[in-house]
Parts: C-alpha cells; structure tokens; sequence
C-alpha cells in the first residue's frame, strides 16, 4: 500500500508536522483564552477601587474662606482643569484601546469560526517551524515521540474537563489531541520504525472508534469530525508497501459503516461529506494508477456498497432531524452520491457491452422503488426526499436512453420527454417534475450542439440537425405555452423563466433553419431562404398567436428586425450582388411589410411600452434606409464608374433618402404615422453618422476630375458641402435640447461648437488636395508629411483657426471656445518646433514661422481671456 499512498501523492512527514502545529496552535489558543479572562479580572479590580477612592463632596457651608489672592487662585484653578482634563483624556484613550484589545481578545477566543480559522492558520505556520526543527536534527526521534504523546495526552485531558463549560472549545481540544495520537502513532511505526505496521493499523481503527463514541455520547461534532478525517489518513500513513487494495477498500468500507452509525444518532452533514468526500477522492486516485478489468468485480462490489451507504445515510439525515426539521434534505449526499458513482462507473464498466446503460437502469429502477418506499411509509417525513428520489430515478432512465440508442433519437426522447415532464408536473402541480422536464430540455440541446456536424447528410430538409432542431424548439414553445397557461401555480423563479423559454424555443427555431440554409445553399441564395423562412415563421406565430390566444408570441416578433439586420450585413459582406436582386426584390418587401404591420398591431401597442415601440419603429426605418441605400450603391458599381464617381452617388443617394424627411416629416403617413418626429429627431442619428463616415471615406480621393481640379467647385467637394448643409438643416430644425431626458440634455451651443469642430477638421481636405494638385505632391499622407509647403500651409491654417476661435471666445465672453483656440494654438507651436524645425531650413520654414509669430502678436491683441 506505499505504492498506493505514493501514487495519491501523500507527503506523509509534511502531515505530521501540521498536526503538530495543530497541536501547539490550540495551546496557544488557550493561552489567549487565560489571557482574556485575566484581563477582564484586572479590569474589573481596577474599577472597584477608583469606586472605592472616591468621596462624597462637603456641603457648602462647610467650604473656606479663599486666603490667596485672586489671580493666585485662578492660576491654581486653571493649572488643575488642565490637570484633570489631561487624566480624563488618557484615561478615556487608555479605556478604549483595552476595550478594542479585550473585545478582539475575546472575540479571538470565544467566536468558533474564528478558532477554526485561527487553528489552520497556525497549523501551517507553526508546521513549517516543526519541520524545519526535524530537519536541522534540532530533537532526537524519542524526544519528539514522547513530546508529542505528552501534548496530546494533555491536551485532550484539558478538552475533556472543559466540555461541560466551554463545549465548542473543548471538542477541538479534544479532536486536537486525538489527531496528535494518529500522528504519534504513524511516526512511530514508518519514520523510526519503533512499532510494527499492523500493529498502528489496529491500534487507529480502535482510536477512530472511541473517538465516534465520545462523539456521539458527548454530541461533539468537531470531535467526530477529527476522528474521521485521522481514520481516512491511517491506512496512507501506515502502508507496507504490499499494494493489498482489499484491505483498503475494507477498511475505508468499516469508516463508512462507522459514519452510518453515527448517523443514526446524530445528523451530522460535515461528517457525511467528509467521509463521502475522501472515499471518492481515494478511490479516483487509485483507480487512476491501478484499476483493470480483472478486478472488476471486488471494485464493483465496493462501489455498491458505498452507493448504498451513503443512501441509508441520506434517509437517516432526512428523518433524523428535529421536529421543526423534519424531510430536509442533504443535496450534496443526495445528488452527489450518484452522480460521482455514474462517472466512476464509466470507467469500471467501459469493458462492458451496453454497462453504462445497466448502471443507468439499476440506478433508476432504485431510487424510484426508494420514492415509491418513502411515500408510502414515511410521507408526512421524507416527502422532499422522495421528491428527489423521483427526479433521479427519472434522470437516470432518462440517460439510460441514449446508452441503448442513437443520439439523433436521444435528442428526440429527451426534447418530447421534457415538454411531456413540463405537462404532467403541470397536472400534478409538482414543481420538481417541471424543473426536470426544463433541464431534460436542456440537455437534449447540449447533445444535439455537440454532434451537430454529425447529424447533417446530403439532405437539406430532413437532416437530424434540422429536425432536431426544430423539434428542441417545438418542445420549448409548448413547455411556455402549457406554463403561461397555469401561472398562478408557478412559483416566482418559474415565472422569471418564462421570456427566457419562449426565446429559447424560437432561437431553436430559426437557429436550425439557418444552419442548414447555410451549410447547403450559397451565399446570396442562403440569405433569400432565410427570409422566406423569417417571413413565413412570422405569419405562421401571428396566426397562432390569435388561434391559441397566445398573447406572449407577440413578442418575438421583436426579435425579426435583428435577425433582419443581420441577413442584410451578411448579403453585404458576402455577396457582390445587390440586396433587391432577385429574389430579394420580393423577399424584403414582403418582409419589411410584415415587420410594419407587427409594429402597428394594436396588441403590440398595448403589449409593449411607447417608448420601446418608438425605439423599434426607429430600427426599422433604419433597416428600410440601409436596404435602400446599400442596393442602389451595389447597383451603381455595376457601371463600373471612376472612385470619384462611386463616392459622390454614394452621398447623392444618401442626402436624396435624407431631405424629404427633413422637409415633410410632420406629414408622414402609415407606417410612420405619429412616429415623424421620433425619425428626424433619433433616426436621423445614425444616417447623419454614415454620413460623417462617408465624409472620412471621402478625404482618400483627390477630386481630381479629368485632370483638373476646382478648390470647393468639384463634385466631390459640393457633395461634401451639401452633406454639411443637411447637418446644419437638421441642427436646425431641433429644439432646445435634441433629448428630453434631463440627465442627457444636449444645449444647441454644445451642439454648434461640435458642428464648428467637424467643419474645421473637413477644411483640411481641400486644403490638401489643393497644395497636392497645384504644387504636384502625391495625394498621400506620406509624401503631404514630408512635404515643407504643406508643413507651413497646415501651421498658418490652425493659427488662424486659433485666431477666429480665440477672437470670438473673447468678444462673446465664452471661455471654453476661447480655450479651446489656445489649445490649437499650443499644437501649432509645438508642431513648428518639433516637425517644422526638424527639417532644413526653407522659405516654407521661414513663412510659417514668421506667419504664426505675427497671429500670435495679433491673437494677443485682439483675443485677449475672457473675464470670469
């Protein structure tokens, strides 16, 4: 069994030393205790005797005569309140700083969470000074022994005599000198070989017993629990080395029983899971390094045993509880009994044809003769617990399904088998059976995700994906349908899953179609059947929806102006034809014709607040303007125009989509009745941002046509133009603040100065292309960079950039516009001195400089701060 403990990675002299640092911790621990309680004697004392000192004052007929002078006996007077206040004073601190000592004190020695935490902290550190004391062969092995025998006895002698005054204190005593045994022992037989191995074996099976019994008789827990954790740690201290996995399963199936005993006494869940804890963890690492087929049955045997075990102790912590406790039940034991002997067992039947699926139907057929046992006999008591023998014994015939069968089936068992558990826990009113059905639900999508490229064949229909799929959502749909039916009988979790239910079914729904339509047809084809499948599933949910009277399946059809949005950045990005190509020219209107039919459905209005409608309404003109705008771009590019010609139809087409709105958006009709001014307010945002992004895409073209080029008269200038007068149009034709929420009030000023900002920055454009074309320089923003004349040009335009901005700051009294002219003056003259300098000296050098010098004398005049 060395093998055993050195394959488990047991540092066996490091274990000793944390005992021993256990042990040395907790006298320490009492000696804070002896601490406190003097203290609080000393205090007390004190108090007494300044009680004792103090007397009565004299009446005041009986006070004297003053004798000394007047000044004499204020000074006297004045020098004792000072005195008496400085004694009151650090008296006072004093006072508060033993209150703050003492209570800490106290609470270090009274609070068992903080002993506990206390305990482990200097178990380690006072380890390490153990071991290091071994090492350095500080004390011979029979000092040490002995040392350690004599701490533990005594110890364990002060736990017993506390037990009836301080019973939580006295338990980890006691369990402290318990473990100091187990480890006095183990020292004693495999570091100096003083004891045989047997022997200790014996000797910590016999120590583990009389520490359940003085557990169980004195009700310590945390005695109990030392004994327990000693017991699980003898046989990897004691191994001879002989491999004999009997004797260790064995024993660890004696530990069990042991538990099981104790909890038939005392409920005790920390002892139940660690008992279950470490037999799980010494049985994974063991069967990791030592586990075949030929010991299949010896190790089956235990695992049944311990499946078993910890069933009867589950039941017993269930009906042992008190009264007011009655049925509560232990999930950990429960839950995570079987489910850790199902993992174990994928590893001690996979020899086994079809072995999983036995275990999964043992399993099942167990825990539902249990529920059946339990309501029958013991209803009034082991009602819950029965319940969750339920859930399990149909959980794990549920898994028995896809061990026998395909998984295309499994998918299909579990999907049907979820919405079926969802209707009965219905029925029934069993709020466990509708959790079941839920997650069933859930794992039949985990599985179908996780073989979702198997499940596809040539067919692109009546693939397993594509059924499952849709079957999942199916399932789901009719899960919230039978739920939002009966809500009064949902508990507040359940009714928060509801929204979440319906969009995991619709998701479903569209996500299969769409996978498949994706994997099997091109691009361009791909996006139109999915917008027949996206329109044709939102007349099939509307017509449901006034059949069933299924007033939440209005709400998906939120979710189609997304998936909308999505289909038309997919056509873009991956298709060179144009969105109204085709098909397309049929599929989105019809589409679009829907979705504004759903938006102005009266249920929807009532369904759904005003605001998000808007919001919704908004989103939609912006799908119509991108569908618009994107197919006649694509159809331009057909033509095969020059860039500067792509560019400016680009913009025409988007300020030709703008400006009647501008003009007659008071006046719209359906679909945007009474939406108008929610579309030149907000919905012309985003437009207004494509534009700016067409404004930045522009400034890459020379405007050079036809080897000329006409400073601010070229078309692409006038289009760049006409672009800032749909800005400035907007501006104004806003109120005062462009929103109506307070807390996001935009004033027109703020608004003006970035509309300034904007233009200042697209004067640039034509400042470059003009030095580009009439100097011949490269339109690039290299050979610009290096370009002297266009160093000088660019520090004489922000100058006098900063001269209008800080002249107008100044005479209008505006700080900030005046700040933000010192601002651009500031990058002026660290650009002259850092890139304009850098270079050799030229008549471009020479002009900017002397030219941003005289605007700075002129700035200085003219311009001068505003006044607060």
């Amino acid at each position: 069994m060395n093998r055993c403990a050195a394959s488990l990675g047991v540092d066996v002299e490091f274990i000793v030393f944390v005992w021993l640092g256990g042990i040395v911790a907790t006298l320490l621990l009492s000696a804070v205790g002896v601490v406190v309680l003097w203290r609080q004697l000393r205090s007390l004392q004190q108090r007494v005797a300044q009680l004792e000192q103090r007397q009565p004052s004299p009446p005041a007929s009986e006070v004297a005569e003053p004798t000394l002078e007047v000044t004499a006996q204020l000074d006297s007077w004045l020098q004792e309140e000072r005195v008496s206040t400085n004694q009151i004073g650090e008296s006072r601190a004093a006072s508060a700083l033993q209150q703050l000592i003492s209570g800490w004190l106290q609470a270090l020695s009274e609070i068992n969470l903080v002993v506990r935490i206390g305990l482990v902290v200097l178990f380690f550190g006072i380890a390490f000074l153990l071991k290091f004391a071994a090492d350095q062969q500080l004390l011979s092995p029979a000092v040490r022994l002995g040392g350690a025998i004599v701490v533990a006895l005594v110890v364990f002698t002060i736990g017993w005599r506390l037990r009836q005054r301080r019973f939580s204190y006295a338990m980890l005593l006691q369990g402290g000198g318990i473990g100091m045994l187990y480890i006095s022992l183990f020292a004693a037989a495999h570091f100096y070989h003083l004891l045989p191995l047997n022997g200790v074996l014996a000797a910590m099976i016999v120590l583990a017993l009389l520490t359940a019994t003085l557990a169980v008789v004195q009700n310590g827990r945390a005695l109990a629990l030392f004994g327990v954790c000693g017991g699980f740690l003898a046989p990897l201290l004691t191994s001879d080395g002989s491999g004999n996995y009997l004797l260790l399963f064995g024993y660890y199936t004696l530990l069990n029983a042991i538990i099981f005993v104790i909890a038939w006494y005392r409920p005790w869940r920390i002892l139940n899971l660690v008992g279950f804890g470490a037999t799980l963890l010494v049985a994974l690492l063991w069967g990791e390094h030592h586990y075949h087929s030929g010991l299949f049955i010896p190790i089956e045997l235990f695992l049944g045993l311990f499946w078993l075990g910890y069933i009867a102790i589950a039941i017993l912590y269930s009906l042992r509880q008190p009264l007011q406790l009655k049925g509560v039940v232990d999930g950990s034991i429960v839950f995570g009994v079987p489910l850790s002997l199902i993992a174990l067992q994928a590893a001690v039947v996979s020899h086994l044809p079809n072995g999983m699926a036995v275990t999964a139907l043992v399993m099942a057929l167990t825990y539902l003769g249990l529920s059946y046992l339990l309501w029958s006999r013991a209803l009034a008591r082991g009602g819950v617990l029965a319940e969750a023998f339920v859930a399990l014994g149909i959980g794990f015939a549920t898994l028995a399904v896809p061990l026998w069968l395909d998984d295309r089936l499994t998918v299909v068992t579990w999907a049907v088998e979820g919405a079926a558990l969802v209707w009965v826990g219905l029925r029934q009113g069993q709020r466990l059976s509708r959790l079941a059905g839920l997650v069933l639900q859930l794992f039949s999508a985990v599985l179908l995700l996780d073989q979702w490229q198997m499940f596809r064949t040539e067919q692109p229909l009546l693939n397993a994906g594509w059924m499952g799929g849709v079957l999942l959502g199916l399932a789901a749909l009719f899960s919230h349908y039978r739920l939002q039916q009966r809500q009064q009988q949902l508990s507040s979790p359940e009714r928060w899953l509801l929204p979440l239910l319906l969009l995991w079914g619709v998701g479903w729904w569209f996500l299969a179609a769409f996978d498949t339509f994706a994997y099997y047809f091109g691009s361009h084809t791909e996006v139109m059947v999915m917008l027949l499948w996206l329109w044709l599933s939102l007349l099939l949910l509307e017509q449901l929806q006034r059949l069933l009277c299924w007033p939440e399946l209005i709400k998906v059809g939120v979710w189609a102006l997304p998936l909308a949005s999505l289909l038309l950045l997919e056509l873009l990005t991956d298709s060179w034809r144009a969105p109204l190509d085709g098909w397309g020219a049929l599929l989105w209107p019809l589409l679009l014709l829907q979705l504004y039919r759903w938006v102005n459905r009266g249920g929807v209005v009532a369904l759904w607040p005003l605001s998000w409608l808007h919001w919704w309404q908004l989103g939609l003109f912006w799908l119509t303007a991108g569908l618009l705008v994107s197919s006649v771009s694509r159809q331009l590019q057909l033509f095969d125009l020059a860039p500067i010609w792509s560019m400016v139809a680009s913009g025409v087409v988007v300020i030709a989509l703008v400006v009647p709105l501008l003009r007659y958006y008071r006046q719209l009709g359906w679909p945007w009745a009474g939406y108008g001014r929610w579309l030149h307010r907000y919905g012309m945002m985003p437009v207004l941002v494509a534009l700016l992004w067409w404004q930045w895409q522009a400034l890459a073209d020379s405007g050079v046509v036809g080897g000329y080029y006409l400073p601010l008269l070229n078309p692409l200038e006038l289009t760049q133009l006409a672009v800032v007068a749909v800005w400035v149009v907007w501006w104004r034709q806003l109120p005062a603040a462009i929103l109506c929420r307070q807390r996001y009030r935009v004033q027109k000023s703020q608004l003006q100065r970035v509309g300034l900002s904007v233009l200042f920055l697209l004067l640039h454009a034509p400042l470059a292309r003009s030095v580009s074309h009439f100097a011949g320089i490269d339109y690039r923003l290299e050979s610009l960079f290096e370009s002297s004349l266009w160093q000088a040009v660019l520090a004489l335009f922000w100058v006098l950039g900063a001269l209008v901005a800080m002249s107008w700051g100044s005479r209008r009294g505006e700080r900030a516009l005046w700040r933000a002219g010192a601002l651009l003056l500031g990058a002026v003259v660290i650009k002259l001195f850092s890139v304009d300098l850098a270079g050799s000296a030229t008549l471009e050098q020479i002009i900017a400089f002397l030219g941003v010098g005289v605007v700075m004398l002129v700035i200085g005049y003219l311009a001068p701060q505003p006044s607060k």
